[in-house]
């Protein structure tokens, strides 16, 4: 995964426009996002490339769990965006589990390339 080794070139030829980007979390790190230009897409992803929580939990976990998400079982976070999906996009959900954050995203999948992200994240407080 592109954004796991912070690689910006493999993230933009794999991102297509347009793309939206969702962020449930509470106090979510990323700005939702609706990415309408090639110029737009950088600024955008800029936010999950500079969490420094999710790339510990990224790099922690090679293997994610994930498969395809039929549309009808969207998770009740992401439900609110369900009319973000384009006519040929293929909803993705992907876990990532660390010792003290996890994060669920929703790819949107589509032939020529991913068209958005979903994403929910759940830290535990430092003490």
């Amino acid at each position: 995964m592109s954004l796991r080794k912070h690689d910006t070139a493999g993230l933009l030829g794999a991102t297509k426009v347009p793309f939206v980007l969702r962020d449930a979390g509470r106090g979510g790190h990323c700005k939702n996002a609706d990415v309408r230009t090639d110029e737009e897409v950088l600024p955008a992803l800029k936010c999950l490339l500079d969490d420094h929580v999710l790339g510990a939990v990224l790099k922690a976990n090679g293997d994610p769990q994930g498969g395809p998400l039929p549309r009808e079982l969207l998770p009740n976070w992401a439900t609110k965006w369900a009319k973000d999906f384009g006519r040929d996009v293929y909803p993705v959900a992907i876990t990532y589990v660390g010792t003290r954050a996890s994060f669920d995203f929703i790819v949107l999948a589509s032939p020529s390339g991913v068209r958005g992200l979903f994403k929910h994240s759940s830290v535990e407080a430092q003490r």
